[in-house]
């Protein structure tokens, strides 16, 4: 089955054509980095006319890549919740027309369906496994007993770890988007700084809005002047320090993620772990978890009570997969593939039913 898949849900215009939830015939994304960063992070409004302006043109060139017409596709799949509201819209308006005027079927994805099932673009998943999704608004641990059976065991309280990452890069004045920009500064680290790991007494909760202000306190605080209509901070810290500050914080991120994998691991005893997301582009840190996964370090002294070590002995070492850095970000690809297994979502011929849902992660 070859469906069309569309994913506006923040700031990256994806258009894609996926067969069989596998074989990827075109994934074409325009990414609205140059546009934001001037700001700071996403600007809503910006976002929504660039996808206006960038979905006609990403269109047509997903069917020029993929050497197909209107007559090849078999379904619309498009992002219809969580997101951005007014970027939603424009593809799930989008879709609706097309699907309308085409007669094909139409698929309403959640977007985090399609980063759980984005691996699968690349690798075979084994049943159950655990997902962990982090992005720049989203940390959760799913249980994924089949893609039509899967719920929740772990999320954040607060911030997701991709805009901790994003309020660290600011606070340090490294610019946006923070991610790669605090990865690539730590490398230069010669004695990180040794943040406390927040919730460890939590099995279920992430936190990272204590650890962004444990930065801002290692920092001095906003030290520095505002730098115009970027909107960046300017502390007066050496480059030494700031990779000090960098690998620290990545340092805590990994603890605090593995504190919470331990416990879902021996809650579910799952065949693998994903890591899906924006942030799994940082290999810094899929390095970190994989190893641990591997050698059954996870850190926390809860995690080395007997009972718990007898599970981990079982299980482990366990298979972790990530997808290709390119369906790390928001793609269309995968909320194609996300159609194609996930037949329980589908809404066909129903387009005034699909509904754009801005929350419900």
């Amino acid at each position: 089955m070859i469906i069309l898949g569309i994913e506006t849900s923040c700031d990256e215009t994806s258009v894609a054509i996926v067969e069989n939830g596998r074989q990827i015939h075109s994934c074409v994304i325009a990414s609205q980095i140059k546009a934001h960063r001037r700001h700071g992070g996403v600007v809503p409004e910006l976002a929504s006319r660039m996808h206006t302006e960038d979905l006609p043109a990403v269109l047509q060139r997903a069917f020029q890549d993929a050497n197909m017409g209107w007559d090849d596709i078999e379904g619309i799949a498009v992002t219809h919740r969580p997101g951005l509201e007014s970027s939603l819209l424009i593809g799930v308006t989008a879709a609706k027309t097309l699907a309308h005027a085409r007669g094909l079927p139409l698929y309403g994805i959640h977007h985090l369906h399609g980063h759980i099932v984005s691996p699968t673009l690349s690798h075979d998943l084994p049943f159950p496994h655990l997902a962990l999704v982090v992005s720049g608004g989203h940390t959760q641990i799913w249980h994924v007993r089949s893609f039509q059976d899967m719920s929740v065991v772990a999320q954040t309280r607060d911030d997701a770890v991709g805009e901790a990452f994003d309020k660290v890069a600011r606070l340090l004045g490294l610019g946006y988007p923070g991610g790669p920009r605090v990865e690539a500064a730590a490398r230069d680290a010669t004695a990180p700084i040794a943040f406390t790991v927040p919730l460890r007494h939590d099995p279920t909760s992430f936190s990272f809005s204590g650890l962004k202000t444990a930065v801002m306190v290692e920092v001095g605080g906003y030290t520095g002047a505002q730098s115009g209509a970027t909107n960046i901070l300017k502390p007066v810290l050496s480059p030494e320090r700031i990779a000090n500050i960098c690998q620290g914080f990545q340092n805590a991120v990994v603890q605090h993620l593995l504190d919470k994998i331990g416990y879902a691991i021996a809650q579910v005893s799952p065949k693998a772990l994903t890591i899906t997301g924006g942030v799994a582009a940082n290999r810094f840190i899929v390095a970190q978890l994989t190893d641990a996964l591997q050698t059954g370090k996870f850190g926390h002294a809860a995690l080395r009570e007997p009972a718990l070590q007898a599970i981990f002995k079982k299980i482990l070492p366990m298979p972790v997969y990530s997808p290709d850095l390119v369906f790390c970000t928001d793609n269309a690809a995968m909320i194609a593939a996300t159609a194609y297994y996930m037949s329980a979502e589908t809404v066909i011929d129903t387009y005034a039913e699909l509904k754009v849902l801005p929350t419900g992660c």
